[in-house]
């Protein structure tokens, strides 16, 4: 796969492919998350695992579900930070 960083929209591959209702897109410095009929989904780097995963990959390529975001109406990325 491609690491390289991408300053161009670019079509996000998913596991699966969803019909899901989207909402709030935000992406940060080095990571990017959005919200799918209620969940939260983000991906990108993992260096200290803001993304809730050990930190067994430094990035992330695909969308990985969050928890605790259950209730959460939006997301917010920053520099090492997804709230």
């Amino acid at each position: 796969p491609n690491l390289s960083y991408v300053n161009t929209p670019t079509e996000v591959l998913s596991h699966q492919p969803t019909t899901q209702s989207l909402a709030n897109v935000t992406a940060g410095f080095s990571n990017t998350c959005m919200k799918i009929s209620g969940e939260t989904f983000c991906w990108g780097n993992n260096e200290q695992e803001q993304l809730g995963i050990p930190n067994l990959t430094m990035v992330e390529l695909y969308p990985v579900k969050l928890s605790g975001f259950e209730n959460a109406t939006q997301t917010s990325v920053g520099y090492g930070l997804i709230c």
